[in-house]
């Protein structure tokens, strides 16, 4: 039986990448799916859209950049912003400093 997506759940996004006995790498995030704001509806339907909730950095000396394409590099660095963002005036000074480090743009 299929479950629609509705407003308020949570989904988690896990892309990867496994080579068979070697090793595996995989990124998880947790997203909130909630109603989009836009302009048209189709048939009157509400749109939806994913909301990241997880908001920990990606270890940045992990990533091939050279690997990432230019939509790749801008998404990891608009992440990593709003994660210092949304985070840093949780924190103390010296958390905060880390964060900072952790959530510079990719080289």
């Amino acid at each position: 039986m299929a479950t629609h997506l509705q407003a308020g759940m949570f989904v988690t996004n896990e892309p990867g990448v496994y080579l068979e006995g070697k090793f595996g790498v995989r990124l998880e995030n947790v997203l909130l799916c909630q109603a989009a704001r836009t302009e048209h509806k189709f048939q009157g339907k509400q749109y939806l859209q994913f909301d990241t909730i997880t908001l920990v950095p990606y270890q940045q000396k992990m990533i091939l950049t050279s690997l990432l394409t230019e939509k790749e590099r801008k998404w990891i660095d608009s992440y990593h912003e709003s994660v210092y963002q949304k985070l840093a005036p949780l924190l103390s000074e010296s958390d905060a400093q880390w964060l900072l480090v952790s959530t510079r743009p990719l080289p």
